[in-house]
């Protein structure tokens, strides 16, 4: 599988939930009187990519990150206190400027990592949108499958979700909703979306608008394979005869790291669902790179999202140590053709 992979971050942290902000508080106090180690990471790109880069070495290019606002970020600088509410972040969110950002995220795509191949490590999975718009710039979304392994099927809107809890941000170019969008402008086909490990799907009893939703974007073609329905191997062979039975000939590869909610990855944004093990995710990420080396695909590009910096390594309440970081940096590694 001859590939130039281009790896860089995304650190767009803009959710108004009261919770994320505190998190964000907390660190700038402690920033502010001293209390923090040296060389605490500030983002996912900077927890992960040097595990990536070590064990790809030779073979992927750091190429840094888009230049964010500090306040937009998981962990903000003293001086941007002010900045950090909640409102602040709503008022983000409501002016649509989560789709800016993603437009930002597509130009530096376009600037700094084609025609190589895009590998981005990001926060919000909305960013995922950028390197997808790029690519669709180059080449016809008919000729690339996007698989998306996530607890949530991205593109439900906030008002019809009936399973979580938490608060979610609104818009079509949200972390919850931004895939929506990208199939109606096309830079997606439906019948090239293949989305594995959901754990929202509708179940008996929930909201009919809720349901109605979900089904609107299975009958226009897109492939969803619930965790309810098919776990472990049988998710893993679900998703390969899917994928085998495709049109395209590039393959797009999104993990959210929500997809090991609760089971295996505990820092990540959202923990309202119990998702695959690492078994199962990693076993899917080896069965693309088969395909991959098949020649029945070429990588167009790949990502993983939705990790919490402040959540990393801390143990679980049974004393286990966190395993996100290395999970994350596994995927990538063996996507890309790497034993682990």
């Amino acid at each position: 599988m001859e590939m130039s992979v281009k790896l860089f971050g995304v650190a767009l942290d803009a959710l108004d939930d009261p919770e994320r902000v505190a998190l964000k508080q907390a660190y700038i106090e402690a920033s502010a009187t001293g209390r923090l180690r040296p060389g605490m990471p500030l983002d996912p790109y900077d927890a992960i990519s040097p595990i990536i880069a070590q064990r790809l070495a030779g073979s992927i290019e750091l190429c840094g990150k888009l230049d964010l606002p500090g306040w937009l970020t998981p962990r903000p600088p003293v001086e941007d206190a002010h900045l950090v509410d909640s409102v602040r972040y709503r008022e983000f969110i409501d002016n649509d400027e989560i789709r800016t950002w993603a437009e930002e995220c597509s130009r530096f795509v376009e600037r700094v990592i084609l025609p190589d191949v895009p590998c981005m490590i990001a926060v919000d999975h909305a960013m995922t949108a950028g390197p997808l718009r790029a690519l669709a710039s180059r080449h016809d979304p008919r000729e690339t499958a996007v698989v998306i392994i996530d607890s949530h099927f991205d593109a439900i809107p906030a008002g019809h979700r009936a399973l979580s809890k938490k608060h979610l941000p609104c818009g079509a170019a949200n972390c919850g909703s931004f895939l929506a969008g990208l199939l109606d402008e096309r830079v997606i086909l439906p019948e090239n979306l293949f989305v594995a490990g959901v754990s929202d799907y509708p179940i008996p009893g929930v909201a009919d608008v809720y349901r109605k939703a979900y089904n609107s974007f299975i009958n226009r073609g897109v492939t969803v394979i619930p965790k309810i329905e098919a776990d472990g191997s049988a998710l893993i062979e679900k998703l390969e005869y899917a994928l085998q039975r495709s049109d395209c000939s590039r393959l797009y590869v999104s993990l959210d790291a929500d997809a090991g909610a609760c089971m295996c990855m505990n820092a990540v944004r959202f923990m309202d669902t119990e998702g695959l093990d690492e078994e199962t995710i990693i076993g899917l990420a080896r069965m693309m790179r088969e395909l991959l080396n098949s020649d029945r695909f070429e990588i167009a590009g790949l990502d993983v999202v939705e990790v919490d910096v402040h959540l990393l390594d801390l143990a679980d309440i049974d004393g286990a140590p966190d395993r996100t970081r290395r999970i994350c940096a596994d995927f990538i590694t063996t996507l890309l053709g790497k034993d682990i």
